[in-house]
């Protein structure tokens, strides 16, 4: 993250003035290209060869940052202003511009809207797709990316026909909407919340560089830099994942039940029987392509037996007493064996009926397993909208007139 501040630093400086996102989305692509190779060559997060494709890249990247542009620390203190060593070393300097209104108020509004934004995030998606049963949830989250190379790729336009306060404004927006978007349950709206990634980030993180950068003077335009990204990227991401455990772990969000009743086990995985073969799994490129290569096929159709290609004879995504009965006593599912009995003890007790036949839906299965996410999205959706508010009006336009170059 530290050299976030740094490629921002040389990009506004030698891009002509808006054209940074035409350079930034090539951070998205090398993510996406990155996390293909290591996922399709390497062995993904299984195995530790990652660390040494990203030792190499490091070391590629550091020397071909011998090649950039020169770049040296411009301009100087204005007369009479006494800055020293350590001010300089720390960007501390950057602070002056807080007498600023206008600047201190977009920092505080972009500052405090992070928190419940990047890192807030990240951890939960893929338990939501999860919890939810969407299919194909790691490959999903897929399009969180290639969202983002479409609208890091307009964010330039949207400056140039509504200006920056509006860029913003709309980014703050988005979270929230996000957040209010994610709290229906369903796919459709799954789909949309995932899409609207590109969005909320590139408006809001993105364009928060941008203003920050054209409202700095020439000497401090590396520490404003600095700044921006130890409050968001730092503070507020540090801060975004400590509140989402604190919101998860409250007792009014848990789950009713994850565990069997007399084994204690996770419950074990229930595929939505007319989604089995989606195609959204090809989002998952580094399994497709490992899948295209013959790569551990063997393995991955031992692992992906579910309780619905092994309970659900009639394809109804249900599970009645007559079905579990005309199991076998043991039933392996994702590697781990459950019994019968163990089985149907939770069953009865998901639904809530201790003697005679019994039949639940994979919708109540999956509902008793998952957090309470309307309660922990709300906060957060509401929290944003203020500064939403907030921003829209009383932030400004960073001075388009003024020369810091």
């Amino acid at each position: 993250m530290p050299t976030i501040a740094l490629v921002n630093s040389i990009v506004f400086k030698h891009s002509k003035e808006g054209s940074a996102p035409y350079v930034f989305v090539f951070g998205t692509i090398g993510w996406i290209v990155v996390n293909l190779f290591i996922a399709a060559f390497l062995g993904g997060a299984d195995q530790p060869y990652f660390f040494f494709a990203g030792g190499g890249a490091g070391l590629l990247l550091a020397f071909y940052s011998l090649t950039l542009p020169d770049t040296p620390p411009k301009g100087a203190p204005a007369s009479g202003e006494q800055r020293g060593f350590l001010s300089d070393a720390l960007g501390l300097g950057a602070l002056k511009l807080f007498k600023d209104f206008g600047f201190a108020f977009f920092v505080l509004c972009a500052f405090l809207a992070s928190i419940p934004a990047c890192n807030f995030f990240f951890p939960f998606q893929e338990t939501y797709l999860n919890q939810h049963g969407y299919p194909s949830p790691l490959a999903l989250t897929t399009l969180n990316q290639f969202s983002e190379l479409f609208f890091m790729s307009l964010l330039p336009i949207a400056i140039g026909v509504i200006g920056l306060k509006w860029v913003l404004v709309l980014g703050i927006g988005a979270w929230s909407l996000r957040y209010f978007v994610f709290m229906v349950p369903t796919f459709e709206f799954a789909i949309i919340g995932l899409l609207l990634h590109g969005f909320c980030y590139s408006f809001l993180y993105v364009a928060a560089y941008m203003y920050a950068d054209k409202k700095a003077p020439a000497d401090l335009k590396a520490s404003v830099q600095s700044l921006m990204a130890f409050l968001l990227l730092g503070v507020g991401q540090v801060l975004g994942s400590q509140l989402y455990g604190y919101v998860r772990d409250l007792p009014q969000n848990a789950p009713e039940i994850t565990k069997t009743e007399e084994s204690a086990l996770a419950l074990p995985q229930w595929n939505d029987i007319t989604m089995v073969d989606s195609a959204w799994r090809y989002l998952d490129l580094g399994k497709t392509v490992t899948d295209i290569l013959n790569k551990n096929k063997d393995q991955e159709k031992e692992l992906i037996s579910d309780l619905g290609s092994l309970l659900d004879a009639n394809k109804d995504n249900k599970i009645s007493a007559a079905e579990l009965e005309a199991a076998s006593e043991k039933l392996l599912v994702g590697g781990v064996e459950y019994s019968k009995t163990d089985l149907e003890k939770t069953f009865r007790k998901i639904a809530e009926k201790t003697e005679g036949d019994f039949e639940i839906a994979r919708e109540k299965y999956l509902a008793v397993q998952a957090y309470n996410w309307k309660g922990i999205l709300q906060g957060p959706a509401i929290f944003i909208a203020v500064f939403f508010v907030l921003f829209l009006l009383f932030g400004k336009d960073p001075d388009k007139g003024k020369k810091n170059s």
